[in-house]
């Protein structure tokens, strides 16, 4: 069986300085070493076809988000800010960016009506995608994300799309109603189809 070895960066930012960045160990068990982790997931699914061999995860970069900012935009600024602090970002097949906190607290222009409070959480734009220009694939995560998540996206990111084959409602994924039959989402044979179809692409 030929073994496709595929270079993975990690982008780490923090879009909020009032809050302490994830520690190094989690993250690493997370997505390279863990047992469970995202790159493990990957390479089990494959039956040990795809490794990643001298895949990396750069280190803490601070970035200013704007609620308004799309993943676009935060997949440029991470970029921006990583290589700035000297991080090298040549000759990876595939970059996964990874946010902190992934939310904002915003006014409520609802506020001051009966029941409505002064602030609102609103959550960061994410998914896979050509998201900057001269850079092979690459998926923006957040940390409020799930390891289903992170695993869809960085398929999305290698080149994979959704099976459009068997027609599933998410049932398998998500425990969260509503179940929409769908043949993009909820096929469990198919690892970037197997979540829920309400789920962020």
């Amino acid at each position: 069986m030929a073994v496709r070895n595929v270079k993975v960066c990690i982008l780490r930012a923090r879009h909020d300085p009032t809050l302490p960045t994830i520690p190094e160990q989690p993250c690493l068990d997370m997505f390279l070493l863990g047992s469970g982790s995202v790159f493990r997931y990957w390479h089990d699914v494959t039956a040990g076809a795809v490794d990643f061999l001298d895949s990396t995860m750069q280190p803490w970069v601070d970035i200013a988000l704007a609620p308004a900012d799309g993943r676009q935009k935060a997949a440029e600024k991470a970029f921006d800010a990583t290589k700035a602090a000297g991080g090298v970002l040549t000759g990876f097949d595939a970059f996964l960016v990874l946010l902190h906190p992934g939310t904002y607290v915003v006014p409520n222009p609802m506020a001051g009506t009966p029941g409505q409070p002064p602030t609102l959480t609103q959550v960061q734009d994410t998914g896979a995608g050509f998201l900057v220009a001269g850079r092979p694939g690459c998926a923006v995560t957040s940390t409020i994300n799930t390891q289903t998540f992170y695993c869809h996206e960085l398929g999305h990111a290698l080149g994979l799309e959704h099976s459009f084959g068997v027609l599933g409602n998410g049932a398998n994924w998500s425990a969260s109603p509503p179940f929409v039959l769908s043949a993009v989402y909820g096929d469990p044979s198919s690892p970037p189809s197997a979540a829920a179809p309400t789920s962020p692409t």
